[in-house]
């Protein structure tokens, strides 16, 4: 997570705006909770660092990173209720040996609570947006 929260609170993100950053196999659940982490002691400690920022740390994620979602992640639900459904992109986590593949799409599909739109946005828009198709 050190070099994560580098990119957020190191001011690489800052300095170029126009870069896009993925972290991906990782899993996506516990993004609300490092967001919010990076947020508070960023509130708390940042103002004596030698780099300073004009936003938030999760103000550049939301501008321009993405988390990929394993197939069988079903807590994503949770995190598309806290953080939305724009910058999850999805994850057959193939050709590993734990992965759902060649049944990840139906697996994706399975979980509930997520909605058709974002369901199309994590499979296909945010991906297609992320690689600038």
């Amino acid at each position: 997570l050190r070099s994560r929260a580098g990119m957020l609170q190191g001011g690489v993100l800052e300095r170029f705006p126009r870069m896009t950053v993925a972290f991906l196999e990782g899993n996506c659940s516990w993004l609300p909770w490092w967001l919010y982490r990076l947020d508070d002691q960023w509130e708390k400690f940042g103002p004596g660092e030698s780099v300073q920022l004009s936003e938030k740390p999760s103000t550049y994620f939301m501008r321009q990173c993405y988390i990929s979602v394993d197939a069988d992640e079903h807590l994503v639900e949770d995190v598309v209720n806290r953080l939305g459904d724009d910058n999850i992109v999805f994850s057959t986590d193939y050709p590993h040996p734990d992965s759902a593949y060649p049944h990840a799409s139906e697996e994706f599909l399975s979980i509930e609570g997520l909605s058709p739109s974002s369901r199309r946005k994590i499979l296909w828009d945010n991906c297609a947006r992320m690689y600038g198709l």
